[in-house]
């Protein structure tokens, strides 16, 4: 072989050993990060800072810590503002009341009115009117009315017994500051009295009586203030002539009317009787009448 050929096969082999020298030279070992790093400075003192390094992975948790730091961040973090909500005001319910109070008698309201109208000049607005011997007023009526009869003269009491007994028909109601009741027809002697609300009227104007009662705010100190409790809650009374009689609480008066009118072909004397009274209770008053029309309810009066 030829000096030519060799030089570049030596050159070759020269480069290659070269390289190899140079990459199987000593490398300086790999340190784990120490915990100190020295650092040198201008004025040739040393300074540290701490470093952890990381650690190893935990092999249960599979999760790795982070590493602590000395360096502090001051973060600024802004309040979380949790919005506040009003509730909707929910109107009062007012509940149904779980009965009803029974419907009033059109009959009896147009008898106590028409009775009241005509023989004491009042008026009365009604809570409830009906049947004496009906079972469908409500009980706060019945309480009402057996409540204000029970302070009634036994006397006054009575005729309300007596008058119904007779009667061919009795009403009776309640109003906001007292109650009142009627009969009408005298049907003590005669089977065939039958009262409608076609005939009330006759029978008011001629055979009729009523009893009524109501509180009044003013007191009576004197048979003199009773007498004007009475006409000014009776008003017809301030035409007829009363004269006091004997009872056994508060005072009492008693008068008479008569008056004519046509019966058929006939002209007929009727007779009104009065009882009224005043009965003081505390600082208000309690005032009654007793009013008895025709000649056979004006014998039970009597």
């Amino acid at each position: 072989m030829s000096v030519r050929k060799l030089v570049p096969i030596v050159f070759t082999l020269l480069l290659s050993g070269t390289l190899l020298i140079t990459t199987t030279a000593q490398r300086p070992n790999r340190q784990t990060p120490a915990a100190t790093i020295e650092r040198g400075s201008s004025g040739g003192n040393s300074s540290s800072i701490n470093r952890t390094p990381f650690a190893t992975p935990d092999s249960t948790s599979g999760t790795r810590e982070r590493p602590n730091s000395n360096v502090s961040t001051n973060l600024t973090t802004t309040p979380l503002t949790i919005p506040t909500f009003s509730l909707p005001t929910i109107p009062a319910v007012t509940p149904r009341p779980t009965r009803q109070s029974p419907a009033s008698s059109g009959e009896a309201e147009a008898a106590l009115s028409g009775f009241a109208t005509s023989y004491l000049g009042s008026a009365y607005t009604w809570l409830y009117t009906g049947d004496l011997d009906s079972s469908t007023a409500s009980p706060e009526a019945v309480a009402a009315w057996n409540t204000l009869v029970a302070q009634l003269p036994a006397e006054v009491q009575s005729y309300i017994v007596t008058f119904s007994n007779v009667a061919g028909g009795s009403y009776w109601g309640v109003f906001q500051t007292g109650s009142g009741m009627v009969t009408v027809g005298d049907c003590a002697n005669n089977p065939n009295c039958v009262v409608t609300v076609d005939n009330l009227d006759v029978y008011l104007n001629g055979a009729s009586a009523g009893v009524y009662a109501s509180y009044v705010a003013n007191a009576a100190n004197s048979a003199n203030d009773a007498l004007n409790l009475v006409h000014s809650a009776y008003p017809k009374t301030n035409s007829i002539s009363l004269a006091a009689i004997s009872t056994d609480q508060g005072y009492a008066f008693e008068g008479y009317t008569y008056s004519t009118g046509a019966g058929g072909k006939q002209v007929q004397a009727t007779t009104t009787v009065y009882i009224v009274g005043v009965i003081p209770i505390n600082s208000q008053s309690l005032l009654y009448a007793v009013v008895g029309v025709g000649d056979g309810y004006v014998n039970l009066v009597r």
